[in-house]
């Protein structure tokens, strides 16, 4: 069951036509990829927004191993 966090979905709608990066932080395992990924729904269905606008990361994906800092 995937719990959405309308309040924090709102603060990042206010900020979906400005044009910066989005930047979602917190402790380990807050939730943040899951209400980046609500948003990313979200502004797709809603919104008509296509999936080649949307940049997404996984840095914890093997194919961006060089990027990490450790």
């Amino acid at each position: 069951m995937e719990i959405v966090r309308e309040e924090y979905l709102n603060k990042l709608l206010c900020w979906k036509e400005k044009h910066v990066i989005k930047v979602v932080t917190g402790v380990r395992r807050s939730g943040k990829s899951t209400i980046l990924n609500q948003y990313i729904s979200k502004i797709k269905n809603e919104f008509d927004i296509k999936k080649e606008q949307i940049q997404a990361y996984d840095l914890n994906d093997i194919k961006f191993q060089e990027l990490t800092c450790v």
